[in-house]
């Protein structure tokens, strides 16, 4: 049986108001690529494409294949929040890579859009709806703090069930431990996908990952 492959974005909020976790945000960032290559069929080319922003947008020079992906030793932390042009680069990004794959792309935010100069909101929903299943192939899990992200997702296109809360002041019970649950379930969901691309489809991501 041939494979599908899978390919993962992730998109990492290093606004300075992430500051108030400590060493959370870099600790869910490692925590979500080590639950991804142990889940990683060796069999497959699965890539993980990496974002850091806060009033700027970087693509992490490491982004590629997802096994050779090494754990993060720095998480500078400072700036402003860019969210709407870091989905819109990472996005756009994929696309001009040639890569024809279904996608997850995990969003990790706290803050609230409000530096932005390159995508609007009404954009974002645009590429994000164009590309989501049942259209296309991409999922979108938005996890977030200080905001309603049921809310926040949702107003940019994302499916509720794919969204979830949690509180920066838990640490490890908050960030981080949200980002290893939804990794587990996103490492269930390309598991499926490559065994039949059918499954592209259907289903969630995070329905039972907890909301804090």
């Amino acid at each position: 049986m041939s494979r599908t492959t899978t390919d993962l974005i992730y998109i990492g909020d290093r606004s300075g108001s992430m500051g108030s976790m400590g060493c959370e945000p870099l600790s869910a960032c490692n925590a979500f690529i080590q639950t991804q290559k142990e889940g990683s069929d060796p069999d497959t080319d699965s890539h993980l494409y990496l974002w850091l922003f806060d009033q700027t947008v970087k693509k992490h020079p490491s982004s590629g294949l997802l096994q050779t992906f090494e754990p993060l030793t720095e998480y500078p932390l400072g700036g402003t929040t860019a969210l709407y042009d870091a989905i819109g680069h990472a996005v756009t990004d994929y696309d001009s890579t040639g890569r024809n794959n279904p996608v997850v792309c995990v969003i990790l935010t706290d803050g609230v859009e409000n530096a932005s100069q390159d995508f609007n909101a009404v954009q974002i929903r645009n590429l994000i709806t164009d590309r989501q299943a049942p259209q296309g192939e991409w999922k979108f899990v938005f996890l977030a703090a200080n905001q309603d992200a049921f809310l926040s997702g949702e107003s940019l296109g994302m499916k509720r069930d794919n969204c979830a809360n949690f509180r920066s002041e838990l640490g490890r019970e908050g960030v981080t431990r949200l980002v290893e649950q939804a990794s587990y379930e996103v490492r269930k969901y390309r598991s499926c996908v490559e065994m039949d691309r059918t499954h592209s489809q259907t289903g969630d991501i995070v329905t039972r990952a907890y909301s804090q």
